[in-house]
């Protein structure tokens, strides 16, 4: 690739194209800004394949920002509202850490905080709506490549069960699930608020992402997604909603009776998964009300969970979270990190549904609030039966969703790197 380079840079100086014009084209590729941006570039959509790299890319994208900021104080952007309201739920969490019957033990529930720099960064690293929707495609392309192992599993792998499912690129079937949904319903967004041939290329994604997350057998995704498709066709045209509802029913009825019962069996108390959730919500219920305010302490569910649970009949693995975001929370580390938690969520959504009412935004750059109202709303959904939010990939996708409309928003409004 290099002696590429060289022949193309002595072929372009030779047609007479200034050695001082090609040394400028390749240091605005080494500009800082640019280098940034390609970390977090990489570092979301490798989330899609491999935390371990994402994670890599990140932290090389948090060195990178440091780095500079050392040399360019003024290099930097206000902090986004959200930002504070983490803030608030990081105090809190600590202040129940330290009242932990084991401090230094709650303390590593701060190991996963770092992935939130996102919050800061990508409004940082991306300048154009253009960055965003090219990072939603590869999304997808990282999303679909997963799916079609996770299909080859499924019809090839003889060990796939219920208690066993296909997994993909992702190291555990709940986060496979949670990454389709997200993927399915962020590239359902620019894909409907942008339908010129642009974009047609990535369109056979849809189908293959779906395909592969039914075989997940993954029902809290399932939900999920179906209401996060509905949030958006609203957003899109309210009257889609009546044409939506059948063709969700009628797919229901294209399943095969496995998928179907699977699906039956969320309303049957004698489920073992359903009893297994009505225990987690009654443990965690009791846990609140014995702890209201700090809650038990990060990281001591699975340690204290004995003295609050109202039955031995299922093993201890299963006390590992409450399978309910806000339960979660809740019991974790009190009320007062819920409203906090819930602020912090919120700001999301109020800044998008705020500048979809506006006027003056164009319709082919509203995808992005369309993306992070419904991955929002899907998250939500699917976060009432699984603790998704305390997955790290599922909130790396997450964070990067619901921090892209304030780049499209500030290229919109031409307000440079003033407050966003």
């Amino acid at each position: 690739m290099f002696i590429w380079f060289a022949k193309k840079l002595g072929t372009s100086t030779d047609e007479g194209w200034p050695l001082e014009q090609a040394k400028a084209v390749v240091l605005g590729w080494l500009h800082p800004r640019n280098s940034l941006a390609a970390l977090i570039f990489a570092s979301v959509l490798s989330v899609t394949f491999s935390i371990a790299v994402s994670q890599f890319f990140l932290a090389t994208a948090i060195v990178c920002w440091l780095s500079i900021v050392v040399r360019d104080s003024q290099w930097n952007i206000r902090p986004i509202l959200p930002i504070y309201f983490l803030v608030v739920f990081a105090a809190i969490a600590l202040i129940s850490a330290v009242l932990s019957p084991l401090p230094l033990y709650s303390l590593g529930y701060f190991k996963k905080f770092w992935i939130f720099s996102l919050l800061w960064l990508v409004p940082l690293a991306f300048r154009t709506s253009q960055e965003i929707e090219r990072l939603y495609c590869w999304i997808a392309v990282g999303s679909t490549l997963s799916a079609g192992v996770g299909i080859f599993q499924y019809f090839f792998d003889s060990k796939i069960s219920l208690t066993h499912r296909i997994t993909g690129l992702s190291g555990h079937w709940m986060t496979f699930a949670g990454l389709q949904m997200l993927s399915l319903v962020a590239l359902a967004a620019l894909l409907l608020s942008n339908r010129t041939a642009k974009y047609r290329w990535i369109y056979p994604a849809i189908p293959v992402q779906i395909f592969a997350l039914a075989l997940s057998q993954t029902r809290s995704a399932w939900l999920g997604l179906l209401v996060g498709f509905l949030t958006l066709v609203w957003l899109v045209r309210h009257r889609w909603v009546l044409l939506f509802l059948p063709l969700a029913a009628g797919s229901y009825l294209l399943l095969p009776e496995h998928f179907q019962d699977r699906m039956l069996a969320s309303f049957d108390l004698a489920d073992p998964t359903t009893r297994i959730r009505l225990e987690l919500l009654r443990t965690g219920w009791n846990i609140i009300k014995a702890h209201p305010f700090f809650g038990i302490a990060p990281r001591m569910i699975p340690i204290e969970y004995p003295h609050y649970n109202t039955t031995n009949e299922f093993p201890s693995w299963i006390y590992q979270h409450l399978h309910n975001n806000f339960i979660q929370v809740s019991a974790e580390l009190g009320l007062i990190a819920l409203v906090a938690w819930i602020c912090f969520v919120g700001a999301f959504l109020a800044h998008s549904m705020r500048h979809l009412v506006a006027d003056g935004l164009p319709g082919t750059k509203r995808f992005a609030a369309r993306a992070t109202i419904s991955c929002i709303v899907a998250l939500l959904v699917a976060g009432m039966f699984e603790y998704n939010f305390g997955d790290s990939e599922v909130l790396t996708l997450f964070l990067f969703v619901v921090t892209s409309p304030y780049v499209v928003f500030r290229e919109t409004n031409s307000c440079g790197g003033g407050a966003l």
